[in-house]
């Protein structure tokens, strides 16, 4: 049998937005005492929802982040965003190859990825299907956001491909009873594969036809 909908993580698999995000991150953490290297903010961060992410940073600096610092970090982000922010290398060709539905479940708000995907030129391909953490009880590593992605779709979990490039969010796509690949654009494949990957794929060129050849394995 084929997928009936590829549902496709945002950052780090449409758009090259780690690197970026965790860099000014670090920055901004930096300025609150709280140092931390590349490394630790991607294991740390990635995948996670603003909310986790938030009481995590709370905990670590033993107060309250402010409005001030939210609103001022997405703001420093953004501006990067508008000049370094770049597709992942191959995703137009591999979206090109894909005729089933596709849509975005991503741990970033709603307006974000937007904006992101519009910025990249990808939003005409998901603007009828973009969906958030922040639209559901529960953000990744449960698989809340992916079952609602498939809900508003109108496809059953079991027909659904998950495209996820961070361990959290590959949990989050196998407790939602559907087909991960692993794309490891962030990660290494051992941590994808611990964390329930069903497949692996260093390329996004690959992706199309990696999808087609496992659907043949599908029961």
């Amino acid at each position: 049998m084929q997928f009936d909908l590829i549902i496709f993580d945002c950052d780090g698999v449409l758009i090259n937005s780690e690197p970026i995000s965790n860099r000014v991150l670090i920055e901004a953490l930096a300025e609150l005492g709280l140092h931390l290297t590349y490394e630790e903010a991607v294991s740390t961060f990635v995948g996670k929802s603003l909310t986790s992410n938030r009481l995590y940073i709370e905990e670590r600096i033993g107060k309250p982040l402010s409005v001030e610092f939210t609103n001022n970090l997405q703001e420093r982000v953004l501006e990067v965003f508008k000049s370094d922010l770049s597709p992942i290398e191959g995703i137009h060709k591999a979206l090109e190859h894909i005729v089933q539905p596709v849509c975005v479940a991503s741990s970033s708000n709603k307006e974000w990825i937007h904006l992101a995907l519009e910025i990249v030129g990808l939003l005409p391909r998901f603007e009828n299907g973009i969906f958030s953490a922040s639209q559901v009880e529960h953000g990744k590593p449960a698989p809340d956001v992916y079952l609602y992605a498939a809900e508003q779709m109108g496809i059953s979990p079991s027909r659904c491909a998950v495209i996820e490039d961070s361990p959290t969010g590959v949990q989050a796509g196998a407790s939602a009873g559907m087909t991960v690949f692993g794309y490891t654009g962030t990660v290494a494949a051992e941590e994808l594969l611990r964390a329930g990957a069903h497949h692996i794929f260093d390329r996004m060129d690959d992706l199309s036809q990696l999808l087609q050849d496992k659907n043949l394995n599908l029961v």
